[in-house]
């Protein structure tokens, strides 16, 4: 066993205490977490001196909403209502004061970075699919109804055929002349020709698109056509692989931006 260094053993057992059991601490890594979806992640570090101590005592997490990047150089800016048009540099402006994590997730350009693009328009197709696939089903046990009325007939009769119509579905019971004719026609109920097939298959995609794109792979999630336990425990691998190496990034974040200040500001540089 290679012997542990005794050099800085008593910043190491202050930031110990003061994070180790932080009230805070654990809800601000989840909230650092949530940055590979927005592309960033920042929270506040609200210090207080306590016995010649600068403690953290506390770490407010940011909404995502009230940051931005500017256009002149595409730094992550504060901007909030009645801020400057540019928005407030929070890092240059107030040094050691904010937890900022930009992982790099998808390398495109840090205003488009992280995975929520992707993710909100799977969202809303997968959305659309299940709604519309919904109501396929909902008109498939309902049948058609087409009226047809003979030349000559009035516009009363037209009227009333629409009427009825209208109503033969939910009273079963439809009173006409013989002016008109209704046809009444139940949707089919295998094969793609209802479009049951097309809508499942989007479905599927998109839920199998966002599982990609967040675990890296989908056989953890669902068990897919040639799925196994053996297939499923190396795509595992992959997920632990993403988890891990995030896990680091954001332990490199918190020792940059608040480890590292904390033992600067009460012990020196």
């Amino acid at each position: 066993k290679k012997k542990k260094s005794r050099r800085g053993g008593p910043q190491r057992k202050f930031v110990e205490d003061q994070l180790r059991h932080h009230p805070a601490f654990r809800r601000m890594v989840s909230h650092l977490t949530g940055s590979r979806f927005y592309g960033y992640g920042v929270s506040e570090i609200v210090w207080e001196r306590d016995g010649g101590k600068l403690l953290p005592v506390d770490l407010k997490n940011c909404a995502a909403r009230r940051f931005g990047f500017r256009t002149s150089d595409g730094r992550l800016v504060w901007r909030d209502e009645r801020m400057p048009i540019d928005g407030v540099d929070v890092r240059a402006s107030y040094p050691d004061k904010f937890i900022i994590a930009q992982p790099y997730v998808n390398g495109d350009v840090a205003c488009r970075e992280g995975l929520v693009r992707l993710l909100m328009w799977l969202a809303l197709f997968r959305n659309w699919s299940l709604s519309d696939w919904l109501q396929l089903a909902e008109m498939s046990w309902k049948p058609y109804r087409r009226g047809v009325f003979k030349k000559g007939a009035s516009k009363e009769d037209v009227a009333n055929l629409r009427n009825v119509l209208a109503g033969l579905t939910s009273s079963g019971v439809a009173v006409y002349s013989d002016a008109v004719e209704v046809i009444v026609e139940f949707a089919k109920q295998s094969g793609t020709s209802g479009g049951q097939e097309a809508h499942g298959t989007l479905f599927s995609v998109c839920a199998g698109e966002m599982s990609k794109a967040v675990l890296g792979q989908t056989l953890t999630t669902e068990q897919g056509r040639v799925g196994s336990q053996a297939l499923g425990n190396v795509m595992n691998e992959v997920r632990k692989d993403i988890r891990n190496a995030f896990a680091e990034y954001i332990a490199e974040v918190i020792t940059r931006d608040l480890i590292e200040p904390m033992v600067r500001l009460n012990f020196g540089p």
